[in-house]
């Protein structure tokens, strides 16, 4: 059996060193406050609240509801089990059926680059109080894509959000094995839905507020794993893929 050894340290240091250490420790405690003051802020201001509003006012009306019951139904908390671990709060309904699994999701109107309409949802925020709002997983290191080349800015328009860049769905997405036993690399393999140089689902709004925002419908067609969309309801249910970690199925 082994038992901990605990000991103490004395550390003897001259006058002038402690004075150094103190100096040092100080030093330290300014930088660490200056890079705490440096890190960008992830609490609304009143400009992206006030878009958040008109994002939620807007999608209300489409739906022929009013604003406090559309975001009622973005934040239920009753409508699963913990048991079903469900981690995005405005996620409306799920199909567990083992053959075809599926989820159903708030869908929002959007203006695509030459004005016609086109579709997106929104799955996290870079802020905490505009998450809780919307529905939305709290990702506040979403804000480290502003200014890069991995998010486009958008601007509002009406209550709905304006976007840059664009999606193709129209390309259909075909994978082919290769012989077998070498059955990768595929024989054939043609991408689904494909971006345009603009795009980006890191939307960056007016007020620097940040919004996964992915486009999943357009006038050239839809996502690759949407079922069905209903722009009466504002809704848009999704195939669910299987996910692995640890070897448990997920």
């Amino acid at each position: 059996m082994y038992r901990p050894i605990s000991c103490e340290i004395t550390m003897h240091v001259a006058p002038e060193q402690e004075r150094q250490m103190h100096r040092s420790g100080s030093i330290l405690a300014g930088m660490a406050l200056a890079l705490l003051l440096a890190t960008p802020a992830t609490a609304a201001d009143g400009d992206a609240l006030n878009e958040v509003d008109e994002l939620l006012t807007s999608a209300a009306e489409q739906r022929n509801v009013s604003k406090e019951a559309f975001m009622a139904s973005l934040v239920a908390e009753d409508r699963f089990d913990p048991d079903q671990n469900v981690f995005l709060p405005s996620t409306l309904a799920v199909d567990f059926t083992e053959a075809s699994p599926s989820v159903t999701l708030p869908v929002y109107e959007g203006i695509g680059p030459t004005g016609e309409p086109t579709y997106y949802i929104i799955t996290e925020a870079a802020d905490y109080e505009v998450a809780e709002m919307m529905g939305l997983n709290f990702a506040p290191k979403l804000v480290n894509g502003r200014d890069t080349g991995g998010s486009q800015e958008v601007t509002i328009e009406d209550g709905k959000l304006k976007f840059k860049g664009d999606v193709d769905f129209s390309p259909v997405r075909s994978v082919e094995p290769g012989p077998f036993p070498d059955t990768f690399p595929p024989a054939t393999a043609q991408p689904g839905s494909v971006g345009d140089a603009e795009y980006s689902p890191l939307a960056v709004l007016p007020s620097g507020l940040v919004l996964n925002a992915i486009i999943i419908a357009n006038s050239t067609g839809g996502h690759d794993n949407m079922l069905s969309i209903d722009h009466e309801k504002g809704t848009v249910v999704f195939k669910l893929l299987d996910g692995f970690q640890g070897g448990d199925q997920y």
